[in-house]
Formats: structure tokens, C-alpha cells, sequence
């Protein structure tokens, strides 16, 4: 078995999808797909009502067919979610999820009830180079109810979900994973429910709406051509005005898995004749292994378990692409044993101490400066009656005494700065075991964590502070049925 796989879960009211995937040489590969049928009643309005019966039907699903259940990421039907675009300059991560939670609070259903948030971030610099970095971000909210339905689904099987995802970015995902990262793309995704329509620029989601549809038997299929037509020109002229430094969209995708909407597709080839469309399917980009059947390949059949595999892809996607709609403290709940929690109170002990030490040690040294350069100044004022060459050699010297420790006291309190910069808004469940510098200020930081998303999170955190920063690596390892991810962090600092 690859040593890295993923298991997609879409939950639908009538069936549950599933899609274990692995990579080979940045090839996705379909290992083993499943479908479900689900009861009637199990799950209504979105939400699991019968807990027993699903978990025992994923269950035995999972163990029966040989899923790997370690990295599971899901999605459950929701009509109601709302998702929106924004740009924003580069800002804290807490002040961007308060912003986006106003503006999300203001907006039905969730004036009325809770709801759960969840973003991404593209990184774009502007034209104008004075002008601050600004981020593209991709929000979106759901009822906090069908959360809470998932993660009680989660500890009622025993099990760990590394993310929870809406359907249509899973499809999305799918749609884009082969795309050229500098091309801006029109993607159309055609499901039972809805039609997702988004523009993507250099891997950064900058437009998106949802059409909702009515009743099969309410709809006609032209006068939804002329909806769908409408919105992705006002989208567009809405893109053109307002992002003026990407390019404008030459290229269209097309996914479907709703047979009614397929006539979309040579309509919107005609009606947008500057837009190149094509048709994107699972066969596309990912390859399928042995244990597949024929049928399964099939373009009816295959359509089914899109969402499903767009989830398993997020495994293997980029490091801190795509939003969850997890929080960090409902992840460490259920599965923090005592032996971890001593573990990680040790490291932030032992990384206050150091934090402490290093501090005194500084404001020690910087008093001892202080005193120097003091003593420094006053041989410099006694030596103004002395002869005049030896005067002016001892002045030099001395001068170039004051510019070192100036030098040594503002390097020594960036340092300081530095290391406060880098702990500010620690996930809770990361720890950093090591920090390396060199002489061209390159920093590599090793250390681990319990989830992904929380090494995701850091490392946006330290992209709105310092330059280069890339993740060097990710290892995911498990204790039972518990992972560990250590993972290594460059970037330049100063």
C-alpha cells in the first residue's frame, strides 16, 4: 500500500460516497471507491438523525472493502452554505476571522442561528510596490449544527476527520488540479442542487456564486441557460472592473454530474466565444488502479464519486490551499491523551524559559553596552587636547567601538522581537522542537503537530511577516490511530 493515502466521504441524504485515493509520481490514483445506500430518515435536513445506523454503515464499509481510515475528509449535504470573495490587506489571523464572521453574521440563515466559518488565503502582491501585500480570500459559512452533526459522527466511530469541506470546492478542486497555475480559469460546476460558478487566478479563487435550483419538475432547461448566462457575465464584468492586475479568462471548464444540465455546456461554447470550454472528468486527472472495474470507470458511473475524490485530493494539494471547516479546539478534545498534554506542556515550558533567559541575558548585555559606549564618549572628550594625528586615529577607533555595539544591541533586541513574533498565536497543538539560522538570515524552525491545519495555519501566520517562506516538509506518522505530523518551515527573516 503507498505510504501516503486519502479517503474521500460525501454524505448525501440517499447515499454516502467514498473514494480512497494515492499519489505516484503527482499522479493522483483512484484505489478503491464505494457507494453506500442510506436509509430513509438516517440523515434529514442535512443532518445525521440516526447516529447509530450511519457510523455502522461507514463502518462496515470502511473495514469491508479495506479502506485506510486514518485521513478522512468530508462533506455533508448542505444547501444553505454561503460563499463569498474578498480582498483584503495582510492582517492577523484573528482580526481576519472576526471580519469575516461580521460579515457573514449579516447574511440569511445566519442571522438567525450559529454557524461555522472557514477561509482560505491566496497571496498576491500589487502592481504598486508601495502598496501592502494583499491577500485573495475565499470564505465560507455553514450551519454550526451540521458541523457538530459531523464531529459527533467522528467520536461516535472512533475516528478522526482531518477536514470538513463543502461538495462544490471538492468538485473545484478537482476541476483545477492539472490546470497551469498562471492561467485564470471560468469553472462551471453542474450538480443535483446547484450550479457553482468561480474564477481562478494563479491558484487564488477571486469570484464565486452559487445558483440554487428549484424542483426538477419547475425547471426548464432554457430559461436556466439564460440564468446561468446572465450570472457569468456579471461575474465577469464584476472581475474585469475590479482585479485590473490578472488576466482576463480565456479558458472555461465544465463538470457536470447532473445528466438535466449537460446542454450547458455547448451552449456556454457558443454564447462565450472567448472563452475556450472544456469538459473536465475524474478520467482526467487521475489515473485508476487494478482493483477498479471497468464499470466503475464508466463516465455514468465515475460522475458519482466526484466530490468524493476532490475531498481525498486535498491531502495531496499544496500546502494551506483550501478552507475547513474544523476549529483547532473541537480537534483536540477527544483524542489529546494525558502522556501528549505533559509532552506539550514540557516544550512550552521549556520554550518560556528560553524565551526568558534569552531576554534577561539581553537586557544584561544592552546595560553592559550602554556602559561602554558611555566610557567610550568620555575618553573621546579627553582626547580633544591631545596631538592632533593621535587624536584623530584614537577618534576613529573609538567611533568605530560605538557603531559595533550599536550594531551588537539592535541585533540583539530583533532577535528578541523575532522569537515574540514567531510563538504570537501558536496553534495549541504545535510545538517547536528546533530553530536554525545562518549568516544570510535564512531560518529553517522543525517541530510538530497533531493536525495539518494547524501547520497550515502557522505557516500563514509566518507568510505575513517574513519572505520566502515555504514548508520544507510534512511527515505524517501514527501511534495507533493517532497521527503525528513533524514538519520543517524556511524562510528568510530581516
Amino acid at each position: 500500500m503507498p505510504e501516503r493515502t486519502a479517503v474521500g466521504v460525501e454524505i448525501q441524504e440517499s447515499a454516502i460516497y467514498l473514494a480512497e485515493l494515492a499519489l505516484d509520481a503527482d499522479r493522483p490514483v483512484i484505489l478503491r471507491l464505494k457507494t453506500i445506500t442510506i436509509p430513509p430518515k438516517v440523515i434529514t435536513g442535512g443532518e445525521i438523525t440516526d447516529l447509530d445506523s450511519i457510523s455502522s454503515l461507514i463502518d462496515r464499509a470502511l473495514k469491508e472493502d479495506g479502506f485506510d481510515s486514518r485521513q478522512l475528509y468530508v462533506s455533508l449535504l448542505d444547501r444553505r452554505f454561503v460563499k463569498r470573495t474578498k480582498r483584503v490587506q495582510v492582517m492577523k489571523s484573528a482580526d481576519l476571522m472576526s471580519d469575516i464572521e461580521d460579515s457573514l453574521s449579516s447574511i440569511y440563515p445566519f442571522t438567525r442561528q450559529e454557524f461555522q466559518v472557514g477561509y482560505q488565503i491566496g497571496k498576491r502582491d500589487a502592481l504598486d510596490k508601495e502598496v501592502p501585500i494583499f491577500w485573495e480570500v475565499l470564505y465560507a459559512g455553514i450551519a454550526q449544527s451540521k458541523v457538530d452533526s459531523l464531529l459527533e459522527l467522528a467520536e461516535h466511530m472512533d475516528l478522526h476527520f482531518s477536514s470538513i469541506d463543502l461538495s462544490c470546492l471538492s468538485a473545484l478542486r478537482v476541476m483545477t488540479w492539472l490546470e497551469d497555475s498562471e492561467q485564470t480559469v471560468l469553472c462551471v460546476f453542474a450538480d443535483q442542487d446547484y450550479i457553482d460558478l468561480n474564477i481562478v487566478s494563479n491558484r487564488c479563487n477571486v469570484s464565486t456564486f452559487t445558483i440554487r435550483l428549484k424542483r426538477k419538475e419547475d425547471l426548464s432547461i432554457e430559461t436556466l441557460k439564460e440564468q446561468v448566462l446572465t450570472k457569468i457575465n456579471l461575474i465577469l464584468f464584476v472581475y474585469n472592473s475590479k482585479y485590473t492586475d490578472f488576466p482576463v479568462p480565456t479558458r472555461g471548464l465544465f463538470l457536470s454530474r447532473n445528466a438535466f444540465l449537460d446542454p450547458l455546456f455547448p451552449y456556454l461554447q457558443e454564447a462565450l466565444p472567448d472563452i475556450s470550454f472544456d469538459i473536465v472528468s475524474p478520467q482526467s486527472v487521475c489515473q485508476f488502479s487494478d482493483t477498479i472495474s471497468f464499470s466503475d470507470q464508466s463516465d455514468h458511473n465515475i460522475a458519482n464519486y466526484v466530490v468524493s475524490i476532490g475531498l481525498a485530493l486535498k491531502q495531496f494539494e499544496s500546502f494551506g490551499q483550501t478552507l475547513s471547516f474544523i476549529k483547532q479546539k473541537k480537534q483536540i478534545g477527544p483524542i489529546f491523551n494525558m502522556q501528549e498534554l505533559k509532552i506539550s506542556v514540557l516544550v512550552f515550558v521549556s520554550l518560556f524559559t528560553l524565551l526568558f533567559g534569552l531576554d534577561y541575558y539581553i537586557n544584561l548585555a544592552d546595560s553592559r553596552i550602554e556602559s561602554d559606549v558611555a566610557d567610550v564618549k568620555r575618553q573621546i572628550v579627553s582626547l580633544q587636547s591631545g596631538e592632533y594625528i593621535k587624536r584623530q586615529k584614537q577618534l576613529r577607533k573609538y567611533q568605530d567601538l560605538i557603531t559595533r555595539y550599536d550594531k551588537i544591541r539592535s541585533h540583539n533586541r530583533s532577535k528578541t522581537e523575532f522569537l515574540q513574533l514567531l510563538v504570537r498565536d501558536l496553534p495549541e497543538d504545535l510545538s517547536l522542537l528546533d530553530i536554525d539560522f545562518n549568516k544570510k538570515n535564512q531560518v529553517r524552525l522543525s517541530g510538530k503537530a497533531l493536525y495539518q491545519d494547524s501547520i497550515y495555519a502557522f505557516y500563514n501566520h509566518l507568510k505575513a511577516h517574513f519572505d520566502d517562506v515555504k514548508i520544507a516538509s510534512i511527515v505524517t506518522k501514527y501511534s495507533g490511530d493517532v497521527p503525528e505530523n513533524k514538519f520543517a518551515i524556511e524562510f528568510i527573516w530581516m
